[in-house]
């Protein structure tokens, strides 16, 4: 049967063929619930819609569910709903298969004429689906590229994250040489995905796993690398999360390092040592564990000349929290043990008894 060119008409006779669609769950739609539309996924880079399957008004996932149908030649058939979808013609694989067509075949093999048709081999190497894709692109319209790069980043962006990247979908990059494909051409509905080259090896840019710049813990995130160019220090979820609330400020001393703080209080520390000349620079961070979960305890400031590990503690909720929880005696401990092995020493400090610290440091 030839392909229908009124096309309303064939996708009508192309769901009355439909009698149910089934997962491999054995979940079974019937098809009263089930209609053909055209649609445009709102996560699609395309421009254009594309046939989908709704059962009642929710659409259904191509990958996931299968098609049983009735031929017009009388056969049920099963195919995946995929490539159900993207059928042209209403005739089955079945009635395809004729005594008829058999019969030609046949004697077509048999005369002494006949040539095997050569068809040219299609070429799969990635060299040239880099430069085709990146062809490709250059050939879309305006509109399409400013869309795409709203979601997607540019090389020199990937440039800027790479540094603070450990893995790529479960392969390791560090002190590895990597090629950043941004526009790479797929054959899913998303057309182009941006990909890097390690070791060889494709490798789709997501499940990003990245390097705190504020406690170096690894860390996953769901957010697109997109997300994180805008951001001034890349933070795990513990950092960032107090990022927010006291956000990180750099400090250069007059000794010429630079150094963060978080609150009024430490601010004012910083300034009172300067004062009385004496240098100051970021604390360590500590390892401790919390309930079975390895964390990072950042301790505020290093006093070198005077050995001293410093902790500036104000009358914060959050430190009343973890005195309670037993947080805090955990993180003190831990942050002491260290002190003693590096010849330090751990000074808890409070608001009202700062001054009295510094005066005695200097006497």
């Amino acid at each position: 049967m030839k392909k229908l060119e009124d096309t309303k008409k064939f996708f009508v006779l192309l769901e009355k063929s439909i009698i149910e669609v089934y997962n491999n769950d054995s979940v079974i739609i019937k098809k009263e619930s089930l209609k053909l539309l055209e649609y445009k996924n709102k996560y699609s880079n395309l421009d254009v819609s594309s046939l989908t399957l709704f059962n009642n008004e929710t659409p259904l996932n191509s990958k996931l569910y299968k098609v049983k149908y009735e031929c017009l030649c009388g056969n049920i058939n099963n195919i995946h709903l995929k490539k159900f979808l993207s059928k042209t013609t209403l005739v089955c694989p079945k009635c395809k298969e004729n005594e008829d067509k058999r019969k030609k075949h046949s004697e077509l093999l048999r005369n002494p004429n006949f040539k095997k048709k050569i068809v040219s081999v299609k070429r799969n190497d990635l060299e040239f689906l880099i430069k085709k894709s990146t062809n490709d692109f250059k050939l879309e319209n305006k509109d399409f590229i400013n869309k795409y790069y709203e979601t997607h980043i540019l090389e020199s962006e990937f440039d800027v994250l790479k540094p603070k990247i450990v893995k790529i979908n479960g392969f390791d990059i560090i002190n590895k040489n990597i090629q950043f494909l941004p526009t790479l051409k797929v054959g899913n509905q998303s057309k182009y995905s941006q990909y890097v080259i390690i070791d060889n090896e494709k490798v789709l840019l997501s499940n990003i796993q990245y390097k705190c710049d504020n406690c170096d813990d690894v860390f996953n995130t769901t957010r697109k690398p997109k997300d994180k160019v805008s951001n001034y220090k890349i933070l795990c979820p513990k950092c960032s999360f107090c990022n927010k609330t006291f956000k990180l400020r750099r400090y250069e001393t007059k000794f010429g390092d630079v150094i963060t703080y978080q609150s009024k209080l430490e601010k004012d520390f910083i300034v009172k040592c300067e004062l009385l000349n004496i240098q100051i620079l970021d604390g360590v961070n500590v390892d401790y564990k919390y309930k079975g979960v390895n964390h990072k305890y950042r301790v505020d400031f290093l006093l070198p000349k005077y050995g001293f590990l410093i902790e500036l503690k104000g009358n914060h909720i959050w430190h009343r929290n973890q005195l309670k929880s037993g947080v805090w005696k955990i993180k003190q401990t831990e942050a002491e043990n260290y002190s003693l092995k590096n010849n330090l020493i751990y000074k808890l400090l409070f608001q009202e008894n700062v001054e009295d610290f510094l005066t005695s440091i200097k006497i």
